[in-house]
């Protein structure tokens, strides 16, 4: 295999030995958040697809904040996907000041053999009476 770089100047171009390594050929689209209420609970709905290939079953989590909230296996031949979180009480998804609804920091991860593959991110508003 030839590798071409382009560098900005002579200095720039790759040093030391180098590898290619392609681990798995799957990613997400169409990666939708919805939350569901029920009393002070709140749960965080994903839905999407995998696309792509994998020779084994791949892991989809749901990361609220720094928290995982939700997790999964799928298998990349079933293109869509619904992952549901854990029952969250109201601390989980207020602001801090008490407020009924604040923006959280949402990631769905498509995981291969324990490493990060694919990552969605989004800003997430949990809005009761809106969803």
């Amino acid at each position: 295999m030839i590798a071409e770089v382009q560098a900005a100047n002579d200095d720039g171009g790759l040093w030391g030995e180098v590898a290619l390594e392609i681990r798995c050929a799957a990613f997400l689209r169409d990666v939708r958040l919805h939350a569901a209420f029920s009393g002070e609970s709140a749960r965080l709905h994903a839905t999407g697809d995998v696309i792509g290939a994998s020779n084994q079953p791949l892991e989809l989590y749901i990361i609220l904040d720094r928290f995982t909230v939700g997790y999964q296996t799928v298998n990349p031949e079933c293109a869509s996907f619904r992952i549901d979180s854990e029952d969250l009480p109201p601390e989980r998804w207020r602001l801090v000041t008490g407020e009924t609804h604040g923006i959280h920091a949402v990631r769905v991860e498509l995981v291969h053999a324990g490493v990060t593959w694919y990552t969605f991110e989004q800003a997430f508003e949990f809005r009761p009476g809106s969803n």
